[in-house]
């Protein structure tokens, strides 16, 4: 059986990048008389994004930024022959992709990650698979995070519906989707799967990792703070906590407030560092895990402003449903009241006094069990 993973690996995103690789190892081990690739694609707007963000970068904060930027690109460049692919499908038309698809394969995979979001890319688009004939349709760990399905137009509903419908196994990350395919598809459909970063075993090389921290001029025979954030300010309070007898150092994004900016790490260095650290600070989702899966303490804010009653975040939803761990967990609006440093230092100490390796470890574990029905409906298909 000839299989295609379709999903955001050329995204400049650590986590984006990590769960591709992670699914594709996992099947490719799982499943070893297949030929499992993922599809080459990527949408016009989001291939036209890697090539302007080092530019949004220089012009919105500083020409150094823009320089960090475009090389934290070429190192994610540099590794994408690591990921087994198709022919490339880079700015095509949807009918393209389309046509590719329902000639190339047996059976594809939409997922992991946000690919059921249509924020930039639209509806219709070719994540959904309507169009793909004579093709077995799977979604793993799939995300819908941050669409207001419920503001859907009739149109836009009746396409995901009858999209969605052709999908024979629907497994979804987070309760926010499953609501969401319940929502257009008109009955209960979704299962969950644990993100594929969760199974993902950690011992793959390091590569240059060592060597990028030395140039970096990390002391590592001191502490070190890392700071993984969208949100700058969140760094001030850190800084301030643990004080000057630890390094505070930036990953992903730049920080005013850090020591030192790691911004030319590859993805495989990057799930790797965290186990430099004392403790990881962050506002990303795949950040959240790997700093876990490297065994350090992680408070994992939630600047979303998703928890509305009507839906509910990723962060959240990992936290306190997939691995009850919901002392991690700290919503991003307190940290915008005028008590927001006192709230960060109640959490920050309840976190470093709570943290347990062996039962982190262990949520890891259980959660990463929920990739069993889809590896079952996968077997039962062959």
């Amino acid at each position: 059986m000839k299989i295609g993973i379709l999903t955001f690996h050329r995204a400049i995103n650590y986590g984006a990048y990590m769960q591709s690789y992670s699914l594709l190892i996992r099947l490719q081990q799982d499943f070893p008389e297949d030929e499992i690739e993922i599809i080459d694609y990527n949408s016009k707007k989001r291939q036209w994004f890697i090539k302007k963000c080092p530019i949004v970068f220089l012009y919105r904060r500083s020409i150094r930024e823009g320089i960090q930027k475009y090389k934290q690109t070429k190192a994610f460049l540099k590794v994408l022959s690591i990921l087994m692919k198709s022919k490339p499908y880079l700015s095509v038309k949807d009918k393209i992709i389309q046509k590719s698809m329902s000639e190339c394969y047996d059976l594809i995979i939409v997922g992991s990650d946000a690919v059921f979001n249509w924020n930039d890319i639209g509806i219709p688009n070719p994540y959904f698979l309507r169009g793909v004939e004579s093709v077995i349709k799977m979604s793993y760990a799939a995300s819908s995070h941050l669409q207001n399905y419920k503001e859907l137009s009739s149109d836009n509903k009746k396409y995901l519906s009858d999209a969605l419908k052709e999908f024979i196994y629907i497994g979804v990350r987070d309760d926010s989707t499953s609501y969401f395919v319940d929502y257009v598809v008109g009955e209960r459909r979704a299962i969950h799967n644990c993100d594929p970063t969760v199974f993902l075993k950690m011992d793959f090389n390091e590569m240059d990792l060592h060597k990028k921290m030395k140039k970096h001029k990390i002391n590592l025979n001191k502490k070190i703070i890392f700071v993984m954030l969208m949100h700058q300010e969140y760094a001030s309070y850190a800084k301030r906590y643990f004080g000057s007898g630890y390094q505070i150092v930036a990953l992903m994004d730049g920080n005013r407030y850090a020591d030192i900016y790691l911004y030319d790490l590859n993805p495989f260095e990057w799930a790797h560092v965290f186990s430099y650290g004392t403790c990881l600070i962050t506002d990303y989702f795949h950040g959240t895990i790997f700093g876990l899966k490297n065994g350090i303490p992680v408070m994992s804010i939630d600047a979303s402003k998703y928890n509305n009653g009507n839906y509910e975040s990723k962060a959240h939803d990992l936290l306190y449903k997939r691995l009850n761990l919901p002392f991690l967990y700290l919503n991003g609006d307190d940290l915008t009241e005028n008590d927001g440093y006192n709230i960060f230092t109640k959490r920050m100490t309840e976190i470093l006094q709570q943290f347990n390796k062996e039962k982190v470890k262990q949520a890891l574990e259980n959660e990463g069990n929920h990739y069993k029905s889809f590896q079952e409906e996968l077997r039962r298909l062959h």
